[in-house]
């Protein structure tokens, strides 16, 4: 029984991933068609045609399709700073500091601070040594190089920002976001916008791309650093500086990587009705006492928490964390006065919310991190119930979505519009 499980799991992956060949074969052609100035005309409706035959929602879905239009039609305006695309000399022009992380390239001034070692006042009253260094996240008051400031205004009243951490090459996994669960034009009662932060890349092609999809799409916003994995921190808090300069109409933000399938469904109907106005909660799968690396991959300098093993704060792992929009403005002060730290999670997640204060933590079990366990649920004869699940494979992020709508059918048609 076994044996055939897995063979059938091998046959998914295979033909999710001969499909995901022929999608991102096409997603180059409408990308190297846009340059080129020649137009396309895309019929991706909010439901792609990877339906079942026997599928109890695909005449519906069709339905929802036709009325739902194109995905990549909006209103909202786009604003890209052409002005400041071209970076290649910067570095010219300013002292290079590096801060620990590597290729965390900082091309403005950083502010320090003249009163010596920084520290940490734990919630249980304990005074600890957070660092010497006094790098603060550049992105405070750096420039945008791309911002869409209209992506929530166009709603008086917005459910959820949907921020999303992604890569500028990353075109695929933000176009399968966007026509599945986080389609902003996805859900009848509860409205949804999504925000896609990346950072700047020296490949001139790419970043023409990247322009064309934000022209597109407008939900792109790309801060002045290295897009690398040790600049997460500056990404993060650009995305904390843009929700309090230009949405503060959102009751909730939910932050997620460009590989996390999320159950929006379950969200609304069991998860938020936990948080009550004005609670200063924040939702996810909560890591407490960490192991804290001094080498490898995930290596923290010794003159961080010098003296300790593991974390001091317990904090939230990012590929899916929801809280109230209210506290972020407070996060974004807190950042211009927390010394920088890479580890993006542990800064945002961790010593932000314990420097605002009056912060409590809801941990959640059903986020899964493990993709192989997730395509078993998703696959299996029941629905799956997990919050939120790692879809890095590509195809994997339709099937999930695919699963929950077949799986899930009164919740579909509770929260689905159809117009």
């Amino acid at each position: 029984m076994t044996l055939r499980r897995t063979k059938f799991y091998r046959k998914i992956l295979i033909l999710t991933s001969i499909t995901t060949f022929l999608l991102v074969m096409l997603n180059t052609y409408i990308f190297t068609r846009n340059e080129s100035g020649q137009t396309f005309s895309s019929n991706n409706g909010l439901f792609r045609r990877l339906y079942s035959k026997g599928s109890v929602l695909l005449d519906y879905a069709q339905e929802l399709d036709s009325n739902l239009g194109n995905v990549m039609t909006t209103s909202i305006n786009s604003s890209v700073n052409n002005t400041e695309i071209d970076h290649k000399n910067d570095h010219k022009e300013h002292n290079d500091l590096i801060i620990p992380g590597k290729y965390a390239w900082i091309p403005y001034p950083v502010k320090r601070n003249p009163s010596g070692p920084f520290t940490l006042k734990t919630n249980d009253g304990s005074v600890i040594k957070y660092t010497n260094y006094t790098f603060y996240p550049l992105t405070i008051n750096s420039s945008y190089i791309i911002n869409n400031p209209n992506i929530c205004k166009d709603v008086k009243k917005l459910t959820f920002l949907i921020m999303v951490h992604t890569a500028v090459p990353h075109f695929y996994q933000r176009q399968a976001l966007r026509e599945t669960w986080a389609n902003p034009r996805l859900l009848k009662s509860h409205s949804s916008r999504i925000l896609f932060l990346v950072g700047r890349i020296e490949n001139e092609t790419v970043q023409r791309s990247l322009e064309t999809e934000s022209k597109q799409f407008q939900d792109i916003v790309q801060g002045d650093f290295i897009d690398d994995y040790h600049n997460l921190t500056h990404k993060g808090v650009l995305g904390y500086r843009w929700i309090t300069e230009y949405c503060q109409n959102a009751k909730f933000i939910l932050k997620i990587d460009d590989d996390v399938f999320v159950n929006i469904f379950r969200v609304i109907h069991t998860l938020l009705p936990k948080f009550k106005d004005g609670q200063r909660k924040i939702a996810c799968r909560l890591h407490r006492h960490v192991y804290m690396y001094r080498r490898g991959k995930f290596a923290v300098d010794p003159d961080y928490f010098p003296g300790l093993n593991h974390y001091p704060l317990p904090y939230c792992p990012g590929p899916f964390v929801l809280m109230p929009r209210s506290i972020v403005p407070e996060m974004f002060e807190a950042a211009k006065t927390a010394p920088f730290h890479w580890v993006d999670d542990f800064y945002l997640f961790g010593i932000l919310p314990n420097q605002i204060r009056n912060v409590l933590f809801f941990p959640l079990g059903d986020v899964h991190n493990r993709e192989e366990t997730a395509i078993k649920c998703y696959l299996g004869d029941k629905p799956c119930n997990y919050l939120a699940a790692y879809a890095w494979t590509p195809g994997v992020m339709y099937m999930y979505w695919n699963s929950t709508l077949n799986m899930h059918t009164k919740l579909f048609k509770q929260y689905v519009k159809k117009r």
